[in-house]
């Protein structure tokens, strides 16, 4: 049996947030395999609206919101609910 490196699928709902949903998760798969522990759901209304280089709900690239957590940083969707 092994181990689930990822969490639950979130829906976007209306918003067209696609790319940061498969970012936020990507980034908590890697979390989890680093630590190999449970990691915190990250907030992809953070980044949504704290990303000055994406177009929020209109679309954007995952790269950029690599970036973006570079630069600055990335909550958990408890701080900053979807």
């Amino acid at each position: 049996e092994g181990y689930d490196f990822t969490n639950a699928v979130r829906d976007q709902g209306h918003c067209g947030s696609c790319y940061t949903e498969a970012f936020n998760q990507a980034v908590e798969s890697r979390l989890k395999i680093k630590y190999g522990k449970k990691v915190p759901v990250l907030s992809a209304q953070h980044v949504l609206s704290c990303n000055y280089m994406t177009e929020g709900c209109q679309g954007g690239w995952p790269h950029l919101n690599g970036f973006f957590a570079e630069q600055a940083y990335l909550v958990s969707d408890k701080c900053a609910p979807y």
